[in-house]
């Protein structure tokens, strides 16, 4: 990512699998390069790693299926589409 670039915004999905263990990892060096990180995390991958570990790692709320259909004044849909780029 480029220095003189704006922070662009990625949205990390993590899916219920081994490898999402490895995610923090992922998205503590997304943020050392600049990045604005956001998380999705299937119920399946909240059972290799935990919501609180995503959010640290990330340094925002971790959108799940609980929070996605919560009462709440923003639409995440919305608000997570506007990444500039997508990890699965």
């Amino acid at each position: 990512m480029s220095e003189s670039s704006a922070s662009p915004t990625v949205l990390v999905i993590v899916g219920g699998s081994i490898a999402a263990v490895k995610a923090p990892s992922v998205l503590r060096r997304l943020r050392e390069r600049g990045a604005e990180v956001r998380v999705i995390a299937t119920q399946a991958a909240l059972a290799f790693v935990t919501d609180l570990s995503l959010a640290t790692a990330a340094a925002h709320e971790v959108a799940t299926d609980r929070a996605w259909f919560a009462p709440r004044p923003d639409a995440q849909h919305l608000t997570l589409a506007r990444a500039d780029a997508v990890v699965v």
